[in-house]
């Protein structure tokens, strides 16, 4: 049996084997393995990438008072609470405020540093663009979200917020740009063409513009190498059969410690699952992802004629309430700071300080 702690919560969580990853199911916050004996880390030949059911298989939901107590050697009166404030956001969970966030998001959110040039790689049919328009659908509050050159029948299966960039150039400073097949728009085989060109002197000033950039492509080996060489986040879904031996040699070892997470697994089961191998914020491994709100499955095959889209659509951004909100949700409920929310919501940090005062202000003169 492994006990794990939350940092934030303080809850206790229970397995029989290793969980996928490593974080409170209530508030998001990092496990830490309380029973040093039986430390699954100690096990050299253990994959981290448990099925979901032996992750979730014998957790105990409401340990008692008298266990916390002796566990970790708090007062009664702390532990009750503690216990009530569980309860309280708990009942929040799935209710039209939407208090709680998925954990999944906030694992993300931690490593997403501010402005990401990400590239996800990995074999057909495995979630790539799925997986790319939920990172959108999560980043959208710090700017305005675009896909690059969509095809025209995808213009309905997008929320407003999405727009629809034919030029790089006509993104607005703090945009976030999805790149989906960068194979189509950046072929390594035709690396002089005009629009490799674009992409490649974009990209090298899109930090200078706050541009946040998210490649999608099979292998490596097929879009401009400029592209690949910079990134500063890389995820790998479920590597092809033969990636490892036939894309570029200098992601090797990357792609080898994926295929060996993602090993004996079927594909239904992979798919939500992704294997960070670099960010800023120095994360290296597993996390799990869901489903952007919009998805559909006609969005994934949406370039199946191998053609790029000649529309342009605006992208509608937040509203400062919508922004507001957020920033009082991170805030309450998760304890960031004034810089964090601010790179989350897209504004400056006296901006941030600003609104949670008045809001502040507000709530004491009711």
């Amino acid at each position: 049996m492994l006990v794990y702690r939350c940092e934030m919560c303080s809850r206790v969580s229970t397995f029989f084997s290793v969980p996928i990853a490593l974080y409170c199911r209530w508030c998001g916050g990092t496990l830490i393995l309380h029973d040093k004996e039986n430390d699954p880390n100690r096990a050299s030949d253990k994959n981290v990438f448990d099925s979901t059911e032996d992750a979730t298989q014998g957790y105990d939901p409401a340990p008692s008072e008298e266990s916390l107590e002796e566990t970790f050697k708090l007062s009664t009166a702390t532990i009750r609470s503690v216990r009530a404030k569980i309860e309280r956001l708990m009942s929040l969970w799935g209710s039209e405020r939407g208090v709680i966030e998925d954990p999944r998001v906030l694992r993300w959110l931690r490593i997403l540093c501010e402005h990401p040039r990400i590239l996800i790689l990995g074999a057909q049919g495995m979630g790539k663009s799925c997986f790319a328009f939920w990172l959108l659908e999560i980043m959208r509050y710090r700017g305005r979200c675009y896909v690059y050159r969509l095809p025209e029948e995808g213009r309905s299966l997008l929320p407003l917020w999405i727009g629809i960039l034919q030029k790089l150039a006509d993104a607005s400073p703090g945009s976030i740009i999805l790149i989906d097949e960068a194979h189509l728009i950046c072929p390594s085989r035709e690396s002089q063409t005009r629009a490799n060109r674009e992409i490649t002197r974009f990209m090298s000033l899109a930090r200078q513009k706050d541009i946040s950039l998210i490649f999608v492509a099979q292998e490596s080996r097929h879009i401009e190498k400029n592209i690949t060489s910079g990134i500063n986040i890389l995820v790998l879904k479920k590597p092809a059969p033969l990636q490892v031996e036939l894309d570029r040699s200098f992601l090797r070892g990357h792609l080898l410690k994926a295929q060996h997470v993602f090993k004996g697994k079927s594909d239904a089961a992979s798919k939500s699952f992704s294997y960070v191998c670099f960010s800023p914020s120095g994360f290296e491994g597993v996390l799990e992802n869901a489903k952007p709100s919009f998805w559909t499955e006609k969005l994934s095959h949406i370039f199946a004629l191998g053609h790029l889209g000649t529309i342009e659509r605006p992208a509608q951004q937040l509203s400062n309430e919508e922004k507001k909100k957020r920033a009082r949700k991170l805030r309450d409920y998760y304890g960031y700071s004034y810089g964090d929310i601010a790179k989350e919501v897209g504004k400056g940090k006296a901006t941030v300080y600003r609104w949670l005062k008045e809001d502040a202000e507000g709530e004491t003169s009711k």
